[in-house]
């Protein structure tokens, strides 16, 4: 019979030679990972760089430039440039003590940029704070408000993907414009989902609005202060929309539609400007916020790019055909009966799901033909 002492022995001795293992095994999976190509694991082939106040993502097919001065960022994809405008005096609502302040985004007295790598994803991180106000006996001159911005190139067709995290102490986050509208220079075209989809001119000679009541001018009524929310489907059709600039186009997928809203405008002559609008949730940001910019080289591969979109939103074992180009011809002839030009893009089902709740939203039993129409 073998002694107590001999056992512990043992025991100790078997732990020993297991821990011993599991730390060859953890050495050869490091190794291996330090030594396989970044590709094989799922990451983009992207490089950071900074020079100045500019940071540059490389990618191969695009180049985002970011200005840490006003944070504007230009893409170049191919031959297109777009642009995005510079921080704005409108940027973001914060409440702080009772009182509601509204900010500029690139006034933060404490901004720090850094390469982002998350392994699928490679680009830079915002860390902006320490916002100035007029204080107050009750109110610090300081908001207690920390914003985490990161844009990166993310998957093999290099989407630009915008995130959004607030650390929210004594200030909340009450609405936010980021990232910000395309440069109204750089293109010629919005597309819109909104009723059978619109495809309004940059320089269309009447206001338009997609939700707003009208007058018999043709102007918006000013006691409508109605804003376009991306989970109210009666309003807007799908969470996206599209920029076309001669045989470019660009593609915005807002990926957290539950809190979003959108800022639009489109006087007179134009030009159109709409951008993202993230509200808050119970009082608070809340949770992360994200959007996705597809860049292409044609219109056609824009909207097929909702398909891509669906498919990474549903649960297991589902799956959804989303397949939908601009008409290579050009304009279809004029309605007879509204005196509208309508281009055709063509639509198959195309369910899509919160990404939290995998809830089905909106859906299409067959392929059909959604009507683009330039507004009369």
């Amino acid at each position: 019979m073998m002694a107590p002492e001999t056992k512990r022995l043992l025991t100790w001795l078997r732990v020993g030679v297991a821990v011993q293992f599991l730390m060859v095994l953890c050495g050869c999976v490091r190794l291996q990972a330090q030594t396989l190509p970044r590709k094989q694991w799922g990451a983009p082939h992207v490089r950071v760089s900074k020079a100045g106040e500019h940071w540059t993502i490389a990618g191969r097919k695009q180049v985002v430039i970011l200005d840490t001065a006003d944070l504007s960022l230009e893409v170049r994809a191919g031959a297109a440039l777009w642009r995005m405008i510079p921080s704005g005096s409108n940027d973001m609502q914060v409440r702080s003590g009772g009182k509601d302040f509204v900010l500029r985004l690139a006034d933060a007295a404490a901004t720090a940029v850094s390469s982002y790598d998350t392994g699928f994803s490679t680009g830079v991180k915002i860390v902006l704070s320490d916002w100035r106000i007029a204080p107050t006996p009750s109110q610090d001159s300081r908001l207690a408000l920390t914003l985490y911005l990161t844009i990166a190139l993310e998957g093999d067709d290099e989407d630009l993907v915008f995130g959004i995290v607030a650390d929210e102490r004594s200030a909340a986050v009450r609405q936010l414009d980021w990232p910000t509208a395309l440069d109204r220079r750089d293109f010629d075209h919005t597309i819109l989902s909104n009723i059978r989809g619109v495809l309004l001119p940059r320089d269309w000679p009447k206001p338009y609005h997609p939700i707003r009541a009208s007058n018999p001018d043709g102007s918006i009524k000013t006691e409508d202060v109605s804003e376009v929310q991306s989970n109210v489907i009666e309003s807007w059709s799908m969470s996206w929309w599209g920029f076309q600039k001669g045989g470019s186009a660009m593609m915005v997928i807002v990926e957290t539609p539950d809190d979003a809203a959108y800022r639009f405008e489109h006087p007179a002559g134009g030009p159109t400007v709409i951008g993202p609008r993230w509200r808050a949730s119970l009082g608070k940001l809340h949770y992360r916020r994200t959007a996705r910019k597809a860049v292409t080289s044609t219109c056609s591969v824009t909207f097929r790019r909702t398909r891509t979109s669906i498919r990474s939103t549903l649960p297991p074992g589902r799956t959804a055909s989303a397949s939908a180009h601009a008409a290579s011809t050009g304009r279809a002839p004029a309605s007879a009966s509204s005196g509208r030009k309508q281009h055709a893009i063509e639509l198959c089902p195309t369910p899509t799901f919160h990404r939290r709740s995998a809830r089905k939203t909106a859906s299409q039993s067959r392929c059909s033909t959604l009507s683009i129409t330039t507004p009369s």
